[in-house]
């Protein structure tokens, strides 16, 4: 279920399901935030699950997968 925070001026969505990563984000006003969190949620009942904090910063993804390829060279 979502959680809707208000953060000054901003409201601040939370989306935490059990074994999946949480998922948040920061929005304008409350309509826009509650627009999101029904597609997040729509999209985890279909079982579509996308870790959105990678999925965001490329950089993110290819850097662990550096890290991790040579970490595991490494061993």
């Amino acid at each position: 279920m979502a959680t809707i925070e208000k953060r000054g001026q901003f409201r601040r969505v939370k989306i935490r399901r059990a074994g999946l990563p949480a998922q948040t984000r920061t929005f304008d006003n409350r309509t826009q935030a509650q627009q999101w969190a029904r597609g997040v949620e729509s999209d985890i009942d279909k079982g579509i699950v996308v870790d959105r904090r990678t999925a965001q910063r490329p950089f993110a993804r290819i850097r662990m997968s550096a890290l991790t390829s040579s970490h595991l060279a490494a061993k």
